[in-house]
C-alpha cells in the first residue's frame, strides 16, 4: 500500500511536469515491472485514480530506455490506470483474456530459388547473406544453398515472420511480416535493382557508378547510398517511403512525377500521386529493432500491425472506433499483453482462435 501511494504521488508530479529525472526513472521502472507481469495489478490504480485523459502528457521516447514493454496512452482514451469519461461498455466480458495465448512472431521466412525450389529458413537464425556465390546464414556461414545461378530469387516472410538479408553488394535488407523481396544473386555492372512487397528497411551500400533502385507498388526509389524504410502493403491503400539518412529520389510510375526526400521526411504515394511530410522516423522503423512504436496512430492502423505480427484476423462490428494511441511495446510480448491494454482502454472485443472482433463502444 505504501508503494502504491508513492507511485500515485510520482504520477501526479509527472502529470504536472514536476518529476526529476530520477523520479521519472523510478516511475518508468514501476510501469515496466507491472507490464512484464501481463499488466496484472493495475486495476486497483485504475479504479482509484480518476483522471481526465486530456491532462496526461504523451509518453516520451525515453521510455524505450527503461522498459521492454511500455504503456499505450490514447489521445481520446488513456490506458492502464487512467480512466476517461466514456460510459462503461455494456459488454465488458468481451474483453476477457483468451484462454490460449498467442505468441509473438519470430524469425520465419521462405527462400524461393530460381529453379522453383523453396527452402524454409532456420528459425534460430535471423539473417542470410550472399557470399562467394552462395547463400549462407550470416552468423555462422552455414550454407543454405550453393546455387551459382544469377537469376532472380525471392525471400518471403509470412504473417508473424521477419528476416534479414545481405545482398551481393553488401546492402542489408530487413523484411517485416507478410513481405517479400525479389533480388538477383549478383547485380549487373550497370545497375542494382530489387522489388519489394509489404515492408522492408534498406541500408544501401554507396556505389556512385551503380545506383540502387527499389521497385514497389506503383513507384521507383533511386538511391546511391542511404537508409530508408518502404511500406507497401496492399491493404494499406498507399505506399510510404521514410528516409532515415542520405537521399532518395522517388518516381510515381503512373504519372512520371518525382520528388527527392531528405532525412526525416516521408513520401506517400496514393492514387498515383506523391506528397511529402516530416515525420518521426522511429514510428516507421522501430519494428526493425524489435519494437512497436505508435504516435497518434489510429486504432485501425495499430491493429493492422498487430494482425500481421501475431497472425490474427481482425474484424470490426460496424465502423472502426476512432481511437488514437501513443507509446508502444516490445514485439516479443504475447498477444495477451496487448489485449490487456485494449481491455483497460475500454475497447470491447472478443477473440476466438486467431480471429478477433472489435466492437463499437456503447
Amino acid at each position: 500500500m505504501q508503494e502504491s501511494e508513492e507511485i500515485r504521488k510520482l504520477f501526479e508530479r509527472y502529470r504536472d511536469g514536476k518529476c526529476t529525472p530520477d523520479e521519472e526513472k523510478r516511475l518508468h521502472a514501476w510501469f515496466n515491472h507491472y507490464a512484464m507481469q501481463e499488466a496484472s495489478g493495475l486495476d486497483e490504480l485504475q479504479e482509484a485514480h480518476e483522471t481526465n485523459a486530456s491532462n496526461i502528457r504523451t509518453l516520451r521516447r525515453q521510455w524505450l530506455r527503461y522498459a521492454a514493454v511500455f504503456l499505450f496512452v490514447g489521445l481520446s482514451v488513456a490506458a492502464w490506470f487512467i480512466k476517461d469519461d466514456i460510459v462503461q461498455t455494456t459488454t465488458p466480458e468481451m474483453a476477457a483474456t483468451p484462454t490460449e495465448d498467442i505468441l509473438p512472431g519470430g524469425n520465419k521466412a521462405i527462400l524461393k530459388l530460381a529453379d522453383g525450389r523453396a527452402i524454409s529458413l532456420n528459425e534460430d537464425q535471423a539473417e542470410i547473406a550472399i557470399r562467394d556465390g552462395r547463400i549462407v546464414y550470416a552468423a555462422t556461414d552455414m550454407i543454405v544453398t550453393d546455387t551459382e545461378e544469377d537469376n532472380t530469387m525471392e525471400l518471403r516472410t509470412p504473417n508473424g515472420g521477419t528476416y534479414a538479408l545481405t545482398l551481393s553488394d553488401g546492402t542489408k535488407v530487413w523484411l517485416n511480416a507478410a513481405s517479400s523481396l525479389k533480388y538477383p544473386m549478383k547485380f549487373s555492372a550497370e545497375k542494382r535493382q530489387v522489388k519489394v512487397e509489404g515492408e522492408a528497411f534498406f541500408d544501401v551500400v554507396h556505389d556512385s557508378k551503380r545506383p540502387f533502385t527499389v521497385l514497389s507498388s506503383g513507384q521507383e526509389i533511386e538511391v546511391l547510398g542511404t537508409a530508408f524504410n518502404v511500406s507497401a502493403y496492399a491493404d494499406d491503400g498507399d505506399v510510404k517511403t521514410t528516409l532515415v539518412e542520405g537521399a532518395v529520389r522517388l518516381i510515381a510510375q503512373e504519372s512520371g512525377a518525382y520528388i527527392q526526400l531528405r532525412p526525416n521526411e516521408q513520401a506517400i504515394l496514393k492514387d498515383g500521386k506523391l506528397k511529402t511530410r516530416r515525420v518521426d522516423t522511429q514510428r516507421f522503423t522501430a519494428w526493425k529493432n524489435g519494437d512497436f512504436y505508435f504516435h497518434e496512430t489510429p486504432l485501425e492502423d495499430m491493429m493492422k500491425e498487430l494482425s500481421r505480427w501475431y497472425d490474427v484476423e481482425v474484424t470490426y462490428e460496424q465502423t472502426v472506433p476512432q481511437e488514437f494511441f501513443n507509446g508502444g511495446m516490445s514485439r516479443s510480448v504475447s498477444l495477451n499483453t496487448v489485449l490487456e491494454f485494449l481491455r483497460i482502454s475500454e475497447i470491447p472485443y472478443e477473440i476466438e482462435g486467431r480471429t478477433m472482433k472489435i466492437y463499437t463502444k456503447k
